[in-house]
């Protein structure tokens, strides 16, 4: 999930546009296991945009770095 969105998007007036709390994959070369609710930071990632209306996403990394678990956050 996204949990913070600093793009600055263009808006029409009375919008509000952001991806926060969207649902996001990483496609990782290696098996890697993610604790529950796990801050991450993928490593070396490569993002694609793809379909008809360029509104699908691929990512790709190397790793994936946990940065903080549900734990380290209490």
């Amino acid at each position: 999930m996204i949990y913070r969105d600093d793009t600055a998007y263009v808006q029409k007036e009375g919008e509000s546009v952001s991806n926060r709390f969207e649902k996001l994959t990483f496609k990782a070369n290696k098996d890697v296991e993610v604790p529950v609710e796990a801050i991450i930071e993928p490593v070396d990632a490569v993002a694609t945009i793809y379909g008809d209306y360029r509104n699908l996403l691929s990512v790709k990394c190397a790793d994936i770095k946990v940065l903080r678990t549900k734990s380290q956050n209490a």
